[in-house]
Parts: C-alpha cells; structure tokens; sequence
C-alpha cells in the first residue's frame, strides 16, 4: 500500500525517522482493529439500549475499509463512496438517532482506532512528532468521512421534521402559535391561500419525484409556493397554484385555503383522489371540478340502495348491461338522444327503445322529476365505480 509522503494539512512524513510505516502496521492489523470497533461498538449499545441493526456489521466494515483506503494511499473520495456513507447517515435517522446520540456514536469507533494507532507507535518505537502526525491524519479521514454520513442523516431529518410538519397541519392539530412558528419557519406566507393535495403514481411507471416536479416542488429546502412530503405511499402537500403540466399519476387537489385552514382543503384533496381512483381518472383532479361524485362514492349504502331499485331489475344479461352503459351515456348528454346515439354508435331509434325498457323495467319515468333522474344516475355511478374497482 502506497503512503504518501505529506498530504495537506499535515506537519510531518506519514513514515518516522526509523522507517516505521506506521499506517502499513496499522493496514495490516486491520482484523484485531476490526474486532476491536465490533466490540466498543457493542459496548455502546448495551449502554444505550440501541439495538443493533442487521446493516451495522456490514456498514463498519465498509467505513474501515474506507478509512485504511483513504488513510493509506491518500484517495480521495469518490460518488458512490459518499453516497454509501450518506445512506448510513439516512438510516441513522430512521432508526430514531438524534444529534447528540449520533455524535456520541461516532466518538465509539474513533476512540477505539485512535488508541490503536497509538499502541502501535508504542509497540514499534514511534517517534511522539511522527505518532501524532498519524493521528492527525486519521482524525483528518474519519472527521470526513463522518462528514458525509451527517449530509445523510441532516437531509433525512430534514425530510422527517417536513414530514411531521405537513402531518400535523394538513390534520388541522397545530395550535395558534406552533402554527405561525412553523409557517413562517418554512417561509409561507400565513395569510396566502394554497391548494392542498395529495397524489399517487398509480400504475403509471412515475415516481414520487415525477410527482413533485408536476407540481413545481422538490423535496430540498422548503419555499413559499409550498410544500410536499412522502406519508406512506402517497405525495401530500400544498401549492400556491395548480399544476401546469400533466400529472403523472393521479391526484387529488382541495380548493384554496390559507395555512391555518388547510386541514379542510386535504380532505377535500382525499375525497377527490378517492373519487379519480375509483372511476379510473388520471391526472390532477380537482374536488370542486368532480360535483357530486365524491358525494356517491363516499356514501355506498345510498349507492347500494339505489342499485337495488333501479338497476337490479334489469337482470345481469349481456343485454342489461348494455341497456344501463347506454342509460348512464343518455344522462351524461343532457338526456338528448341524438348525441347518445353518437357516442354509442347506434341508430336513435335504439338508443330510444334502451331506454324505454329501462322505464318499462324498473317502472319508473325519467322525464316524471329531477329527482328520479339524480338517483338513477348515483346507481349508475356507483355501479361504474364497482366495476373499476373490480378491474384494478
């Protein structure tokens, strides 16, 4: 293993005036010190109440390699070495780490190869100017490294803090006070109305990512055009407007509220994605836009009721089920024949008899009220909303 003559920062030769490599005795102790991280970091542990992990093993064993890499031969970082150190700060964070826990975590392993380099300069007569440039150079290594492990676990927190934020605002369980220091923190304007949502990537192939890029958002430092998070599955959040471009999912979009009433504007946003979801729409949905359809789905009792009175006369033919498709298109236009018959690509006439053997069926007359016409169409839609959900 090469070992470089001085490296920045440093006061001496990484080899003393006896020819001692301390950082080649070091290279080649690696298996004692290994057993010797293992079992401080054990020791840490049984103090701490943490449990172990079944990637901590494994993530010790690559940060030693690291560090008798870089120590050794003077590399220099490389992409994926910090994006592996970064993902062990991500999972610190997951596991419930905080700060000063993290900190004193790493203080474990650093002690325990500190004290080995310098037993090995006691053992080998190491001079104390060449014993301390070592360990400068280690603690110089290790500081980095640890570096970008807390990128990790500083941009996970971050992600968890907008989490629990988002959580507790768009549930409406923010007092008045927490809610002006977070608002402001984030740098929302509290009295600016904003558009509460949440999104899925259903079977689309995007990501969450792709969903927030629709919506103008990023899951780096909060702005004031608004906000997002991941809980569970789902994209939530909120926006100053709605989205410009097609959204790559589905998603539910609540009218305009300002910070203090945007628990209401996500319900709103749920029932509306529920609806999309139910009758198979893409894109963004908006609930004012949807009318009285999150009212039917979110009521199937009604839904079932109805179905029973006007639509289970019809039988469940090949033929009734083309009598109903057709009385649920005659509906949608308006009730005109003419255009029914266009979209189904039949003749008037026959768009005529469907629907007189509807009325004749289920003994009743859509022209009799407004009402008798809004209950067929909830059957109807709550019978188009059945078969989605048999098809998805």
């Amino acid at each position: 293993m090469g070992v470089p003559a001085r490296l920045p920062g440093r006061r001496g030769p990484a080899v003393n005036d006896g020819g001692t490599d301390l950082i080649g005795k070091l290279a080649e102790e690696a298996r004692p010190l290994r057993s010797r991280i293992i079992e401080a970091v054990r020791r840490h542990a049984e103090v701490t109440h943490r449990a172990a992990d079944p990637h901590d093993a494994e993530d010790l064993e690559f940060v030693l390699d690291l560090l008798l890499r870089r120590v050794g031969g003077g590399g220099t970082a490389t992409a994926a070495d910090d994006r592996r150190l970064a993902d062990i700060g991500t999972a610190l964070a997951g596991r419930g780490y905080r700060p000063g826990e993290l900190a004193a975590a790493y203080q474990v392993p650093l002690r325990a190869v500190i004290d080995h380099v310098r037993e090995l300069g006691g053992r080998f007569g190491c001079r104390p100017a060449h014993l301390l440039d070592t360990v400068d150079l280690v603690l110089e290594v290790c500081n980095t490294i640890a570096s970008a492990v807390a990128g990790g676990y500083h941009a996970a927190e971050h992600h968890r803090q907008r989490a629990e934020f988002l959580r507790a605002l768009l549930h409406g369980v923010l007092d008045t006070d927490e809610l002006d220091r977070q608002v402001r923190r984030h740098g929302l304007d509290p009295e600016r109305e904003y558009l509460a949502f949440r999104a899925r990537t259903s079977s689309t192939g995007a990501t969450i990512d792709d969903l927030a890029g629709a919506f103008g958002l990023t899951f780096g430092p909060s702005h004031g055009d608004g906000l997002c998070a991941v809980v569970g599955a789902d994209l939530v959040g909120f926006v100053g407007a709605a989205p410009l471009v097609d959204v790559p999912g589905v998603a539910g979009i609540g009218p305009p509220r300002p910070p203090a009433r945007l628990a209401g504007s996500f319900r709103m946003a749920a029932r509306a994605l529920d609806t999309a979801e139910r009758r198979g729409l893409t894109g963004a949905q908006r609930f004012s836009e949807l009318g009285l359809l999150p009212a039917m789905g979110n009521d199937s009792a009604v839904g079932e009721a109805l179905c029973r009175r006007y639509l289970a006369p019809l039988g469940d033919s090949e033929s009734a089920a083309e009598l109903a498709d057709t009385l649920h298109v005659y509906l949608a236009e308006g009730m005109n024949v003419a255009r029914t018959a266009r979209r189904k690509f039949v003749h008037p006439n026959t768009v005529r008899y469907r629907i007189g053997r509807f009325e004749e069926l289920a003994d009743v007359s859509l022209r009799s009220s407004s009402e008798v016409v809004f209950e067929v169409l909830w059957a109807l839609e709550c019978r188009a909303a059945r078969q989605a959900h048999q098809q998805g």
